[in-house]
């Protein structure tokens, strides 16, 4: 039987760090400790993001596209969403997942 140790920096949960046993080897493990919990990806994070924002647009774009005569304070906050739109397309077409700023 093989120990499955925590890999992270710790300090563990439990303190000895052993998660368990395995009948082969077992690596990359981490205990629920907060200072051996992986880091969030920042890009995965922002990709989420931008793909619920772009949800979201399509219904607020449809409420606009129902406007019969718009007034010119509609068309100026469309005008700017459509743009914060774009940014958070062209974002996730080209995978710069750094930052969701302007989007």
């Amino acid at each position: 039987m093989a120990t499955i140790t925590c890999n992270g920096p710790g300090p563990h949960v439990p303190a000895n760090g052993v998660l368990g046993t395995a009948d082969r080897p077992v690596t990359g493990m981490r205990c629920n400790a907060s200072a051996c919990r992986v880091p969030d990806d920042p890009a995965g994070l922002n990709d989420t993001s931008l793909r619920d924002k772009a949800a979201q647009a399509l219904a607020v774009n449809d409420t606009y596209l129902e406007l019969a005569t718009p007034t010119a304070a509609q068309t100026t906050a469309q005008v700017q969403r459509l743009t914060r739109e774009c940014n958070a397309l062209i974002r996730l077409m080209i995978g710069r997942l750094d930052t969701t700023s302007g989007t």
